[in-house]
């Protein structure tokens, strides 16, 4: 945590409760860190304490520190680049560092990502669409994806943790129409009933998109 911490260049650190404890020895002193108290729906999906959710002795409230600021009124500024979670297929994860885009290779990929993952005009209005994004975001597949919707304004919906029955059933309770995932996820629907997932699935889904690894048709 030590290394990448400076050879990312990170400035400060934002983390949830129940993760800080184990690496907040590692963090070097310079570094500042901001907790965060871990949401219910994690504490739930997990099979945390609540004890594990909560702030440790000492540690800088994010919230509270954040509070001390007027707002923002000023769209979002373009950030300086990213430090990307990734396992590959070398199953180590690691961090990539990407450096921003410049202007014209925003546009080509935002033209792109809108073509391929169903959300650029031709496919409807963004505000009748609903996607779930079932992997974390500090990965970087999520996070472009979940990241892209939120940006056209697609509706949003974040599974705490993959699970396949409850997938599904987020799917027809909230009328899904975009679904990003990875093959090993697509394979849930062997593990389910046959008619009730290919209902579901059929009946709903106008967009499902999958990455990270080949896979058989």
């Amino acid at each position: 945590m030590g290394a990448a911490t400076i050879i990312s260049g990170a400035k400060a650190i934002v983390i949830h409760a129940d993760l800080l404890l184990g690496v907040e020895n590692s963090i070097p002193k310079n570094v500042p860190v901001f907790a965060v108290e871990t949401p219910p729906e994690i504490i739930s999906a997990y099979g945390l304490s609540a004890a594990d959710a909560k702030l440790p002795a000492g540690a800088r409230n994010w919230d509270t520190w954040l509070a001390q600021f007027p707002p923002i009124e000023a769209g979002p500024a373009e950030p300086p680049g990213s430090m990307i979670h990734t396992s590959g297929t070398t199953g180590h994860p690691k961090g990539v560092r990407r450096a921003p885009p410049t202007a014209k290779q925003a546009v080509a990929w935002a033209g792109i990502i809108g073509k391929v993952m169903g959300f650029n005009a031709t496919h409807g209005d963004p505000q009748d669409m609903v996607t779930v994004v079932t992997g974390p975001m500090y990965h970087s597949a999520p996070n472009a994806y979940g990241l892209y919707a939120f940006r056209v304004g697609a509706n949003i919906i974040l599974q705490p943790r993959f699970d396949a029955e409850e997938l599904l059933q987020m799917i027809e309770r909230h009328k899904v129409t975009h679904l990003h995932k990875v093959p090993k996820k697509v394979e849930f629907r062997s593990d389910l009933p046959r008619e009730d997932s290919g209902k579901i699935f059929k009946r709903k889904l106008r967009e499902p998109y999958w990455e990270g690894a080949g896979r058989p048709i």
